[in-house]
């Protein structure tokens, strides 16, 4: 038990060190980041030389090729536009069947099972072997490069997947004939840091690799410079013959998300951490049902034996002319008796919920309870009839029966036990009120955990079951309303009318 009281402790404690963990791997990975933007700087000496005479072409084969793709992409949206036109009723579809056949992308329709349903323009042919494993290689590959369109017919959507055209793959083989030439150290180190090279005489730009993708409306290259300026010192760079340049340049793409990446990495290991505690949480829960369920069972079963016996005496004692008050008092204890052995079972079992009259169940709390603790202890009931709740009348006693006993050991034996009973249309509130010393504000959130307890020799298990037959078995709710320090405390609980 005492592990459940140190819970807050531990949580404070691991909370801290996870802290401090994320806060050393956040300063190492800084300082991996500045080592490699150090280095990134002087690969960027090395680099400016070679870019001033091979930029403008590297920029004008990328426009080009990009231009190209983004032609190809508008073709296909074109062909699809115009298969739509077939399911119009137009007089003539020439200018679709035009349009149509001028277009030479290689596409594939497939149904929206993806299920191959035809094909254009492809150099296989339907009834050449290997087609389908084709067919099957081109649905796979081709989704990689261009975002597949849909189709709609005659309420039907197909999904259309194509290729490029050959003159795309022409052109990307010369650029890539192209970038091959560079050098090799220079492609594979800082060719794709943003950067900005202009003439000190004119202040005219020579080279750039900022494309107009990377700029926003009427903003040219040359409007980075202050934020460039701002990122890095720029590099002065002698070309000779008089000639003075100046390169800015921005921080490297890469060594930027690398600012994120700890932050990203941090965050997947904490999603897996919390999936596996609440995965965890939801075995161990699932456990604890099953142990709470066994036990149940197994002191239901245990007090049924000495029970029938005691009933028995119980009866004996009638017939032999035993005093009829005695008799009538033990009796009592012995349907209590059985009242707990009900309560266990119903524990381990599947529990049934029916309309209660809540004020009657708080009087037989109540009425039996009175002859049972200090005489000090009034109970102040409100008469409000015909209040139904949804509950197990056992189960349900049981909850209250626990709440008043805490009560009575929190006010020391003398004091006052008040009920308040309000209902809506959904819902029925039952505020259970004692007059003791109240709950510490630092325990409020741990007084329904296992172990919780005030007293030198008490279990801590009674508010914890309240909570699990309010919760699990009467899907209610109960919680500490408020409590006061000398004043005392009021537990809520809510029911389904």
């Amino acid at each position: 038990m005492n592990l459940y009281s140190k819970k807050l402790s531990w949580k404070v404690f691991l909370a801290l060190l996870a802290l401090l963990i994320a806060g050393g791997f956040l300063w190492y990975s800084s300082y991996i980041s500045e080592q490699a933007r150090f280095r990134n700087e002087q690969e960027l000496e090395k680099w400016s030389l070679t870019i001033v005479k091979q930029a403008e072409v590297v920029k004008l084969t990328n426009q080009t090729f990009e231009q190209l793709k983004k032609e190809e992409q508008r073709k296909a949206k074109l062909w699809v536009r115009a298969t739509k036109e077939f399911q119009n009723d137009l007089p003539d579809y020439s200018l679709s069947t035009e349009i149509r056949d001028s277009i030479k992308i290689p596409l594939i329709m497939l149904d929206n099972g993806n299920r191959f349903t035809s094909s254009f323009n492809l150099k296989i042919q339907e009834n050449e072997p290997g087609f389908q494993d084709s067919i099957e290689r081109y649905i796979k590959d081709w989704q990689q490069f261009n975002p597949p369109l849909t189709l709609n017919i005659s309420g039907f959507n197909y999904k259309i997947i194509y290729n490029n055209s050959d003159k795309y793959y022409a052109l990307t083989k010369k650029r890539d004939s192209l970038m091959r030439s560079f050098d090799e150290n220079l492609a594979a180190n800082t060719g794709l840091i943003p950067f900005i090279f202009v003439d000190s005489a004119s202040n005219s730009l020579r080279a750039t690799n900022i494309t107009s993708n990377q700029l926003s409306y009427e903003e040219s290259p040359i409007d980075k410079i202050s934020e460039f300026k701002d990122a890095n010192e720029p590099i002065r760079i002698d070309l000779g013959g008089g000639e003075i340049g100046y390169i800015y340049h921005d921080e490297d793409p890469l060594q930027k998300k690398m600012l994120f990446y700890p932050y990203i990495q941090l965050g997947i290991i904490g999603l897996f951490i919390l999936i596996g505690y609440l995965l965890f949480s939801t075995f161990r829960r699932a456990e604890q049902n099953q142990v709470w369920a066994g036990m149940a069972k197994e002191t239901a079963h245990q007090l049924g034996t000495p029970l029938s016996s005691l009933m028995a005496w119980l009866e004996l004692l009638k017939s032999s002319g035993t005093d009829a008050s005695t008799v009538s008092e033990m009796n009592k204890d012995v349907q209590r008796l059985e009242t707990i052995a009900d309560r266990f079972s119903k524990i381990g079992s599947e529990t049934k919920l029916s309309p209660s009259n809540v004020l009657e169940v708080v009087n037989k709390i109540t009425d039996y309870l009175r002859n049972r603790i200090s005489s000090k202890v009034e109970f102040i009931i409100p008469q409000q009839e015909g209040i139904v709740a949804q509950m197990n009348e056992p189960l349900f006693e049981w909850v209250v029966e626990n709440i008043i006993k805490n009560a009575v050991d929190a006010m020391e034996g003398k004091g006052t036990i008040s009920f308040e009973i309000s209902s809506t249309e959904s819902k029925v509130q039952i505020d259970v009120k004692d007059t003791g010393k109240g709950i510490p504000a630092r325990k409020l959130k741990t007084v329904f955990e296992p172990g919780f307890t005030t007293k030198k020799r008490g279990w801590g298990l009674g508010l914890s079951l309240a909570k699990r037959i309010i919760e699990n078995y009467h899907n209610g709710k109960i919680f500490v309303a408020y409590s006061d320090a000398n004043k005392g405390t009021c537990f809520r609980i809510i029911l389904n009318a």
